[in-house]
């Protein structure tokens, strides 16, 4: 039921090169901190950057070891020419090591346009009023690179069409959520990846297609794991991994926190006469991101999530030297603690070597079923 999704994301390539054909160009991003919506109303296609785990072999004399694997593999993937169907790129502040990676991605890319994001650390509103400002910034780089003016009209119509895909999304949440349910954590994974890939209106036919169908044949597995889990990661790419072992081991993902999981789709964005407004508020207020303040908010927004779903324990997924993870990682745990949930954390590189990865999560669990026995 599924395998469309997996297959238009093996052939990304291929859906950059359609959309090409009649001209139009295609934009990389980094982080889910960036307005996507204003992308499609340029006219562009917007595609997510993915880790390929690649060799490291250009980047070792560009960057320094204390950088991310996400940020460093997309540079290899740039500097061999991985990218080259890319029209252009856009780095959203999400991290101090993405501000000084962005002078490096721009001498070294061969990117033919580059913009940096700057993305308040607050969502006050002076934060509010700086980000709208910066938004108009990107919205004329957007505007020079496509070629077409982004009319209020375009973008309120560019934020239906993505607001109606979060809607999805949180329909196809809620079909998951069911015990019986046989839509996996993995499959969850694979629908994500394509979206990040297909121009958005394209992902909503297959989603209604998707849900539609399983409305008329649901699927029943009764076989489910009886341990619930909870995985948040920034790492997507590992986290397809780490999700097939926990089901294998006996678990139910319930809830996930990735960047562009049950974070991404459960707001909408507000909708207006003024969408650059609604769209600052939507991505400084309506999604909870580590290493943004005040950090109660992520806090409560994902421990609140896991008790809401039942989960019995926590798995934190996170790149190395991911300082906004690692850095609210102490705070979640302790918060998970007082509402009875366990928490473990795995770095992405572990999910190499799959026999540990399993010995690990095969504890956890382990460890999860005697306190619910």
């Amino acid at each position: 039921m599924f395998s469309e999704f997996k297959k238009v994301f093996n052939n990304r390539d291929n859906v950059a090169a359609e959309w090409k054909k009649s001209g139009n160009k295609v934009l990389g991003y980094f982080s889910a901190l960036t307005p996507e919506e204003m992308i499609y109303a340029a006219g562009i296609l917007p595609v997510q950057l993915f880790t390929t785990n690649l060799p490291l072999t250009e980047t070792k004399t560009c960057l320094p070891d204390f950088i991310c694997t996400h940020l460093k593999d997309c540079l290899e993937q740039a500097m061999t020419g991985k990218l080259d169907y890319l029209d252009g790129s856009v780095l959203a502040h999400a991290c101090e090591a993405s501000r000084g990676f962005y002078g490096v991605w721009k001498l070294n890319s061969g990117m033919p346009q580059s913009h940096f994001l700057q993305v308040p650390a607050t969502s006050k509103k002076t934060s509010r009023d700086f980000f709208i400002s910066e938004l108009k910034i990107f919205k004329s780089f957007l505007e020079e690179m496509s070629g077409n003016e982004i009319t209020d009209d375009r973008l309120i119509h560019s934020i239906e069409v993505y607001n109606e895909n979060r809607n999805l999304m949180k329909k196809l949440y809620e079909l998951r959520s069911f015990s019986d349910s046989s839509i996996s954590g993995s499959d969850i994974i694979d629908i994500i990846k394509a979206g990040l890939v297909l121009p958005k209106d394209e992902h909503n036919r297959m989603l209604e297609n998707i849900i539609s169908n399983y409305h008329e044949n649901p699927d029943i597995d009764n076989d489910q794991g009886d341990v619930y889990i909870c995985v948040v990661s920034n790492a997507i790419e590992e986290a397809d991994t780490v999700i097939e072992v926990i089901e294998k081991c006996g678990g139910h993902v319930v809830m996930d926190n990735f960047s562009y999981g049950m974070r991404y789709c459960w707001d909408t964005v507000e909708s207006g006469p003024d969408p650059l407004g609604s769209l600052a508020t939507h991505y400084l207020e309506k999604i909870p991101f580590p290493g943004k303040f005040p950090m109660a908010k992520i806090v409560d927004s994902l421990t609140g999530m896991a008790e809401e779903s039942d989960a019995d324990g926590m798995i934190w997924l996170v790149e190395k030297y991911c300082d906004p993870y690692m850095f609210s990682y102490p705070a979640v745990e302790i918060k998970a603690k007082e509402k009875g949930i366990k928490m473990m954390s795995i770095e992405a590189e572990e999910v190499g070597n799959i026999p540990r990865l399993q010995i690990k999560v095969e504890a956890f669990m382990e460890s999860l079923m005697d306190e619910i026995i």
